[in-house]
Order: C-alpha cells, then sequence, then structure tokens
C-alpha cells in the first residue's frame, strides 16, 4: 500500500505530465470563448517546474462575498 501510495505521489508531483495534461485541455476547448486555458512554456518547464502563462483575473471567492 505505501509503494502505491509513493507511486501515485510522484505521478501527481510531475509537472511534465501536468504540462501535457494542460496542453490536452487547451486542444479540446479551441474555439470555446468562456474557457481560456494558459499556454505552457516548455523551455522553462522541468519534471518539478512548470511554467504557465500570466492570466490576469478575479479570484472567484471575491465575486461570492
Amino acid at each position: 500500500m505505501v509503494e502505491e501510495f509513493r507511486r501515485t505521489l510522484l505521478q501527481e508531483i510531475d509537472y511534465l505530465a501536468e504540462g501535457r495534461n494542460t496542453e490536452r485541455f487547451r486542444q479540446n476547448f479551441t474555439g470555446n470563448e468562456t474557457v481560456y486555458i494558459p499556454r505552457v512554456y516548455w523551455e522553462y518547464s522541468t519534471s518539478r517546474v512548470l511554467t504557465l502563462e500570466y492570466v490576469a483575473g478575479v479570484k472567484l471567492g471575491i465575486l461570492s462575498g
């Protein structure tokens, strides 16, 4: 059980995998004006660092107050 937890945790913190998932999301939502997925900067990303495009916005918590 500990080994399975370890393996799952290592997969979760692999930012290259997260970057690939982000790009897949971007492709899936291409043309959808209501969803914006930031671009991955691969030249600055590693398995420990995921560098994404900055997107200005408003925190949802601010709107609910």
